[in-house]
């Protein structure tokens, strides 16, 4: 209850700013650079994309290096992978999508992943995340909210060669509590509040990245710091994430 008092106290503060001020590189599904020919290559159009990532957040290399070398289109469908580095949230159907990939770098800074860490991810169409961030960290588990992306996934990540994802199919987010505790945690959904059970897992010094929606829809991304004893709360952007049911599995 206190987080949800402190999110939307920063609901409030947001929606007080000028709409410059809120507006973010992805603050919604619509589509925008990079403006290329629909005769370039899915190569082409993700070196691109990624040039012009680089030019608006200041990415690491190792970042860079993930964005470059994980397809995106491998998690896409066939009738959507023309527009893969499009940077936009790509709708899925059955009300999901697939994020943006600037959403993706805001997370992955607000995370700070490092290869020393141990990644928990949790919510609906992990499988680029996953694989994004598999590149960054020691190891990634997931929790994917539908069995038959579980399976997909796994398939591609195998294709791909990425080796330190473990998934689980299911709704329960203590899947894997005796992996825990866990350095950062990522919500891939949008949540009225941040799950307790997934708090609960969040060693000290760690962090949490969730977007958090209010009821009339407007989400925020918003990151938790396990300064233990204490936990502090800062909002890292506006976000699109299509709306996930947490905890009814725990």
């Amino acid at each position: 209850m206190i987080l949800r008092a402190c999110a939307l106290a920063l609901f409030t503060l947001v929606a007080l700013l000028p709409l410059d001020a809120q507006t973010s590189p992805s603050s919604g599904p619509s589509f925008g650079f990079p403006t290329l020919s629909r005769t370039d290559s899915l190569a082409d159009r993700r070196r691109a994309l990624v040039d012009q990532l680089a030019s608006t957040f200041s990415i690491s290399q190792h970042l860079g290096d993930a964005l470059s070398t994980i397809p995106r289109e491998r998690f896409l469908p066939d009738y959507l992978r023309n527009l893969a580095y499009e940077d936009s949230s790509l709708p899925l159907g059955s009300g999901q999508a697939l994020p943006s990939p600037s959403d993706l770098v805001r997370i992955a800074q607000a995370l700070g992943l490092g290869p020393a860490d141990s990644l928990l991810l949790y919510g609906r169409d992990t499988g680029y995340a996953a694989a994004l961030f598999s590149r960054l960290v020691s190891a990634v588990f997931v929790i994917d909210l539908d069995p038959g992306e579980t399976k997909r996934d796994t398939q591609i990540y195998a294709s791909l060669g990425i080796t330190n994802i473990t998934s689980s199919a299911g709704t329960s987010e203590v899947s894997f509590a005796k992996n825990a505790p866990f350095t950062k945690i990522l919500v891939h959904g949008a949540v009225a509040e941040i799950p307790p059970a997934l708090l609960g897992q969040l060693a000290p010094g760690g962090r949490l990245v969730a977007p958090l929606a209010d009821p009339s829809g407007f989400q925020m991304l918003v990151m938790v710091h396990n300064t233990s004893p204490t936990l502090t709360i800062q909002s890292v952007g506006k976000c699109f994430f299509p709306t996930i049911r947490s905890g009814a599995g725990t």
